[in-house]
C-alpha cells in the first residue's frame, strides 16, 4: 500500500473518530441549556427593530432608547481613540461593548465600502454613507442582536450556575425568573451597556459558583479575573457588586485549604494572585488605557463625579438630598424598581429565600453580599434611582426565589400545589408585563405619527420639538428640524421661525401622565393649546397600553404621547409639492 494511501485511510479514521467524539459529547450535555437559550431568544426577538435609528437629518441618527450605544456611536469612540479626538467622546461609559460592536460591525462595513454604499468615512452627517437612513438602520440591528444572543446567554447563565449550586429544577426556575423579569424585555433589545455588564456579572458568579462547589483552581482563577475586568471595562459600576463577591470567594477559598497549604502561603495565595494578575492585564485592554490613556483618564475624571451635585439638573431633582427623608426615598424607589422588574409575587418569594438561605449557603452570602454591595457603594453614594439600576438585585433575588419554590415542589403535596400556584401567578404576571412592553414598542405611537409626517410635509417645512431627540417620530428627508433652546422662550421662538409644524411629546423629564417635556413651561403649553400664538393642533398619537402603569423611568420612553400642531395661517390652504 502506497504511503498516499496509508494518509488517506489514517484521515479518514481520525475524521470518523472525531465525529464520534463529537457525538458522544454531545450526548452527554445537558440539551436544556440549548432550549432555554432558544426561548430566550425567541422571546425578546419579536420588537427588537423597536427605536433603531432613521437617520433623515442630522439630530435623527441615534435612535429612540436612551443612553443607549446607537450605531454611530462605537464608531464614533474609534475614530476618536486611533484617528483624531473630537469632542464627541461618549465619555460615559469604558469601551469594551464599543470595541465588541466594531468587531460585529466590520464584515458590513467591508460590504458598504467594496459596494460603494460608504466613501470618504466623516465623523459629520451623513458620515460618508451614500444611504444613512438603511445604512445606520442595518448597524444597529446588527447590534441589537448581539444584544438578543447576550441576553439569552444571560439566562443559559443562570440555569447552568443554580444548577451547579443547588439542582436541576433550581436552573429552570432560575432562568425562568431571569428570563422573564421586566428590564430584561427592554435592555435585551436595545443598545444599553447595563445587560452586557450583567453578563460579565453572571459569568464571575458562574466562576466562583464552580469554585465552591469544585474548588477554585488555576483555571478559575484566570477567569474570575478576565470576567471581572470584562464586566468592569463595559460599566464602572460594576465594582460595587464584584468587590465584594470576590472577597468571599477569597475567603472561601483560604479557608478550604489544608493546614499544611496554609503554611504554604504561596499555594494558599497563587489562585488570587493569578486573578489579580489576569484581571489587571485585561481591564488595561477593556477600559482603554492602553489603547488611548487621554480618554482612559476623562472617562475616569467623570465616573468619580457621578456622585456629585453636579450631575443634578435643578427642577428635576434627580438626586434625592442627604438627609433620613432623601434616603427613605432612594429606597423606595429601588424597592419599586424591584417590584417593576420581578412583581410582587416574585419579589416576595425571592427576599423570604434571601432571608432563610442566605446565612446557611456559600453561593447564597454571595448573592447577599453583591446586592448589598450594589446598594451601598452604588446606589447610596449617587443617591438616585433608575430602572435599570434594578437588573442586579433582581437578577440575585431570581436565584433565592428559585431555590425557595424548589425545595417546596419537592416537599409535601400542600406545599407542592401552594409552591405551583405561586409559580404560575408569579410568571404570569411577569409575562404580561413582558407581553404589554413587547406590544408597546411593536405599535410605538411615533410610527403612525412618522407616516402622518411622510404625508403631510414637504421637503423644506420646518418642524420644530422641545426636550430630548430621542422622542422624536421618523422625520422625512428634506425636513427641516430645529430643536428649541431651552434658555430661549417657546413663543418668542415661534414668532421668530414661524414653522410650520410644531411637536409636543414627553420625554425623560416628564412625570408620569404629563403630555410634554418640563423644558416647556406649563403657561407656553396652554398657549399653543388655546390658539393664541397661531398653532392648532391637527393630530395626536398614543398607542393604549395593555396596562396602566409603566415601569420607572421607562414610561416616556416607550410608546410616548404625540402631538402634532400646525401653523394656522397655513392651515386648509393647498400648497405647491
Amino acid at each position: 500500500m502506497s504511503d498516499l494511501n496509508c494518509l488517506t485511510i489514517m484521515r479518514n479514521e481520525l475524521s470518523i473518530l472525531y465525529l464520534k467524539n463529537s457525538l458522544f459529547y454531545f450526548k452527554r450535555c445537558d440539551k436544556t441549556i440549548f432550549v432555554i437559550g432558544i426561548i430566550a431568544f425567541a422571546i425578546y426577538l419579536p420588537g427588537f427593530w423597536w427605536g433603531v435609528p432613521y437617520a433623515s437629518n442630522s439630530s435623527t441618527f441615534n435612535g429612540w432608547n436612551i443612553d443607549g450605544l446607537s450605531a454611530t456611536g462605537p464608531l464614533a469612540e474609534m475614530y476618536n481613540m486611533f484617528i483624531e479626538a473630537k469632542p464627541d467622546w461618549h465619555l460615559w461609559y469604558p469601551p469594551f461593548h464599543h470595541i465588541i460592536l466594531i468587531l460585529c460591525y466590520t464584515p458590513y462595513l467591508f460590504y458598504l465600502m467594496l459596494s460603494g454604499g460608504l466613501s470618504n468615512p466623516s465623523g459629520v452627517y451623513p458620515f460618508g454613507l451614500v444611504d444613512p437612513i438603511n445604512s445606520l438602520a442595518t448597524l444597529a440591528i446588527i447590534g441589537r442582536l448581539v444584544t438578543i444572543i447576550m441576553a439569552s446567554s444571560l439566562v443559559v447563565t443562570a440555569y447552568v450556575t443554580a444548577k451547579i449550586v443547588w439542582s436541576r429544577t433550581t436552573g429552570i426556575l432560575a432562568a425562568v425568573f431571569v428570563m422573564m423579569s421586566t428590564p430584561m424585555f427592554y435592555y435585551a433589545r436595545t443598545g444599553n451597556v447595563d445587560l452586557p455588564a450583567l453578563l460579565w456579572i453572571a459569568l464571575t458568579a458562574f466562576v466562583i459558583a464552580g469554585g465552591l462547589k469544585r474548588g477554585f483552581t488555576i483555571r478559575r482563577g484566570i477567569w474570575l479575573g478576565i470576567f471581572s475586568a470584562f464586566a468592569l471595562g463595559t460599566k464602572d459600576q460594576t465594582y460595587a457588586p464584584l468587590l465584594p463577591a470576590l472577597a468571599i470567594a477569597t475567603i472561601y477559598h483560604y479557608r478550604s485549604q489544608t493546614t499544611e497549604q496554609k503554611s504554604n502561603g504561596s499555594n494558599v495565595w497563587l489562585t488570587p494572585l493569578v486573578a489579580i494578575i489576569s484581571g489587571g492585564a485585561t481591564y488595561a485592554f477593556t477600559s482603554g488605557l492602553i489603547l488611548s490613556p487621554t480618554r482612559f483618564f476623562r472617562h475616569f475624571k467623570l465616573a468619580l463625579n457621578l456622585g456629585s451635585d453636579a450631575f443634578n439638573i435643578e427642577f428635576l431633582n434627580l438626586k434625592k438630598p442627604k438627609t433620613i427623608e432623601g434616603y427613605s426615598e432612594l429606597f423606595m424607589d429601588i424597592f419599586g424598581g424591584l417590584i417593576d422588574s420581578l412583581g410582587p409575587v416574585i419579589l416576595i418569594v425571592g427576599i423570604a429565600g434571601l432571608v432563610l438561605y442566605w446565612r446557611s449557603d456559600k453561593f447564597g452570602k454571595v448573592l447577599f453580599v453583591m446586592i448589598i454591595g450594589h446598594l451601598l457603594l452604588f446606589l447610596v453614594p449617587i443617591r438616585h434611582m433608575m430602572f435599570r439600576y434594578s437588573m442586579l438585585p433582581a437578577f440575585a433575588l431570581a436565584f433565592f426565589a428559585a431555590r425557595l419554590l424548589a425545595l417546596q415542589l419537592h416537599a409535601t403535596k400542600v406545599r407542592r400545589i401552594t409552591a405551583f400556584i405561586v409559580l404560575v401567578v408569579g410568571v404570569g404576571w411577569l409575562g404580561s408585563r413582558g407581553v404589554d412592553m413587547t406590544y408597546q414598542m411593536i405599535y410605538d405611537a411615533r410610527y403612525e405619527a412618522g407616516k402622518w409626517l411622510m404625508r403631510n410635509t414637504q421637503k423644506g417645512d420646518k418642524v420644530v420639538y422641545i426636550g430630548s431627540t430621542a422622542q422624536l417620530p421618523h422625520i422625512p428627508v428634506g425636513v427641516i428640524l430645529k430643536q428649541i433652546p431651552v434658555e430661549m422662550s417657546f413663543v418668542k421662538f415661534l414668532e421668530q421661525q414661524t414653522p410650520e409644524f410644531v411637536l409636543i411629546i414627553p420625554d425623560w423629564t416628564s412625570d408620569v401622565g404629563k403630555e410634554y417635556s418640563q423644558f416647556l413651561s406649563e403657561s407656553s403649553y396652554k398657549s399653543l393649546n388655546n390658539g393664541v400664538i397661531g398653532y392648532r393642533r391637527m393630530a395626536l398619537f398614543q398607542t393604549k397600553p395593555l396596562w396602566k402603569k409603566f415601569p420607572m423611568d421607562l414610561h416616556s420612553v416607550i410608546n410616548p404621547k404625540i402631538q402634532i400642531y400646525r401653523r394656522i395661517g397655513i392651515y386648509g390652504k393647498p400648497r405647491k409639492r
